[in-house]
């Protein structure tokens, strides 16, 4: 089976290809291709990607490529975490909502929509790429940013494959929620709802037991989870949220 990556010169490439050599034998990866039509990335961040990998799994071929019909042909995974345009163009884009009062985030609002912009064009073009040369069977893992508008816009063009839009964004949270609690991930539940950056978790409840409001007023929380983004502090500073009203809520943003 071979699973190619599309965007393998990012900076959270070696992280990536961590996890999949961890757990290529649960789907039985024979072959691993990182592509980047950056090369220059590709030769920095997808190396030591490579590294990783073969440090971990020297037994399964791995390869980087700039060629996306040579990345793709064949492919019975494909991964799809592109930034088109880099980071010169999320600072553009995001600065532009900035400028205007508003959040800059690339997944939701002004941020997220001009992210979109850029990504669905060519997520598309590489959707036919996959659909003339990749495995009949393929599917599609997009991870690309805002991973709920593109994966929307790929399901309603047609292509002819199965696709799942994650983001690791909640499940993060998750851990830490756990790791603030003292509890297993498996003994703590939560109702998630939302999109990618802007998600929201209510019901909080270990073994049962509800919790919500005991996360509320621990100032851990703003401490040491993503909530730290948040705080007071950075409430007060900011007309987008208000901490008290999150709180009669008994939401986690």
């Amino acid at each position: 089976m071979k699973l190619t990556v599309l965007g393998g010169g990012g900076v959270r490439s070696p992280f990536l290809a961590k996890s999949i050599a961890y757990n290529a034998h649960r789907i039985g990866i024979t072959e691993v291709v990182f592509m980047d039509t950056d090369e220059r990335h590709l030769a920095i961040y997808g190396a030591l990607a490579q590294g990783v990998f073969q440090r971990i799994r020297g037994d399964i071929a791995f390869s980087l490529s700039s060629d996306p019909r040579q990345a793709l042909q064949d492919a019975d995974y494909i991964i799809t975490t592109l930034r088109i345009g880099g980071e010169e163009g999320r600072i553009h884009d995001e600065r532009i909502a900035l400028n205007h009062q508003l959040l800059g985030q690339e997944t939701t609002g002004a941020g997220g929509f001009a992210m979109a912009m850029r990504s669905i064009p060519a997520i598309l073009d590489y959707c036919r790429l996959i659909e003339q040369l990749s495995s009949p069977d393929a599917v599609l893992f997009n991870f690309t940013n805002p991973s709920g508008m593109v994966t929307e816009a790929i399901i309603k063009s047609g292509f002819q494959r199965r696709v799942y839009g994650i983001c690791d964004a909640p499940s993060e949270f998750i851990r830490e929620l756990a790791e603030l609690l003292d509890c297993r991930e498996d003994q703590l539940s939560v109702d998630c709802f939302g999109l990618n950056h802007l998600s929201w978790f209510r019901n909080a409840r270990v073994n049962g037991e509800p919790v919500t409001e005991r996360l509320l007023a621990d100032p851990r929380l703003y401490r040491d989870t993503c909530m730290k983004y948040f705080s007071p502090e950075l409430v007060a500073l900011s007309d987008n949220f208000d901490a008290q009203r999150v709180s009669l809520l008994l939401l986690l943003p």
